[in-house]
């Protein structure tokens, strides 16, 4: 199978004033942003859930730990988070709840994309 193409700067760059001007700028920058810079797939990215991305404290975490059931290949795999996109997906989660909602004792823990169906881990 051939390799996967690899976007330029520029069509990265393209790509984001795209999404400045979409309903969801927010979101959508942060899930391409993780796509780009993290190498995960779409499936991977719709399946992270708050807590896989954010430490109870509101720390982002270096590392992102996807379970068998989250990947193309059912193999449990570590995905890194450089810096800057621990920056973006820190930005992206307080634009979108207040801090005292994440991670709160007895709340569940919600997907990362606000507008999916908020599936909890265990149900």
């Amino acid at each position: 199978m051939p390799q996967a193409k690899t976007l330029t700067q520029a069509e990265i760059d393209q790509v984001l004033r795209y999404l400045s001007t979409t309903r969801y700028p927010v979101r959508n920058r942060a899930v391409f942003l993780t796509s780009v810079w993290s190498g995960m797939r779409v499936g991977e990215i719709a399946s992270l859930r708050v807590s896989d991305a954010q430490n109870a404290d509101g720390s982002m975490r270096a590392e992102i730990r996807l379970h068998p059931d989250q990947t193309k290949g059912r193999h449990p795999r570590t995905v890194f988070l450089n810096q800057r996109l621990r920056e973006e997906l820190q930005r992206y989660i307080s634009h979108y709840r207040p801090k005292s909602q994440w991670n709160s004792p007895g709340s569940p823990d919600t997907t990362l994309t606000p507008h999916s169906s908020f599936r909890t881990r265990w149900g």
